[in-house]
């Protein structure tokens, strides 16, 4: 197997202050390889978000450490999270996050602008009818269904074909069909062994596009199962 993109070893996260303050992740050792289609799972509360968060580059461990495309980015400043975030991770976010008033391709296009990168217009529609929205380039996100602004937001995590995909609960608002072909997509982006897709999820679902499944409980991740797609970095 390939050098994960993303490895969290040890990572311990608390939250809060004083009276208040919780252990959110306990001693969390995760890897990411290229690719793979990794589904974290467990309760609300379990740690899986602010685990997303840590391994996105979010959040910072409070212990252990964390290493992206194999640099330890553990103690970097936020400015330099910020730049490792921009050329390496890509993240799909359960509600969409997309600007209203901006149209499908000026949606795609911002995560080529704050990259510095010209010919965002072509990049934008390529990567738009990579994911079946060639001829909603144009339309706002109220002219689109649930999952066409999905895949929309797919589409700009994926443009500037980061190294990491990190997916929060991407089928949860969405019915069978949509969510299936989210799916699909994610799928697809894990075939490159250069890049690995995360997926925090409740959706039993999408059980079978994974070639693993983690699951986590009370901030420990408990076991881990092989999924039934196949995995390029287990092949």
């Amino acid at each position: 197997m390939s050098e994960p993109v993303i490895d969290a070893a040890g990572v311990v996260k608390f939250l809060g202050h004083g009276a208040g303050r919780v252990q959110a992740l306990r001693g969390v050792n995760l890897s990411l390889a290229g690719g793979e289609l990794v589904l974290l799972m467990g309760p609300s509360g379990s740690g899986k978000t602010t685990l997303l968060s840590i391994m996105g580059c979010l959040m910072t461990p409070s212990e252990g450490t964390l290493r992206v495309c194999g640099r330890n980015i553990t103690d970097l400043d936020p400015e330099a999270l910020a730049g490792i975030r921009r050329d390496h991770i890509g993240f799909v976010f359960q509600s969409y996050h997309l600007f209203p008033t901006l149209t499908a391709e000026d949606n795609v296009r911002l995560a080529l602008d704050v990259r510095g990168e010209r010919s965002q217009r072509k990049a934008a529609r390529e990567v738009l009818a990579m994911v079946g929205l060639g001829h909603k380039t144009r339309s706002f996100p109220s002219e689109l269904s649930g999952g066409e602004q999905q895949r929309v937001a797919i589409a700009r995590a994926i443009v500037g074909k980061p190294s990491a995909i990190l997916a929060d609960e991407p089928t949860g608002a969405l019915d069978t069909e949509n969510g299936k072909a989210i799916m699909t997509l994610l799928a697809d982006i894990a075939r490159d062994p250069s890049r690995g897709v995360l997926v925090v999820t409740h959706d039993p679902r999408i059980l079978p596009f994974a070639s693993r499944i983690v699951h986590i409980e009370d901030g420990r991740l408990v076991r881990e199962e092989l999924g039934a797609a196949k995995s390029v970095a287990k092949a």
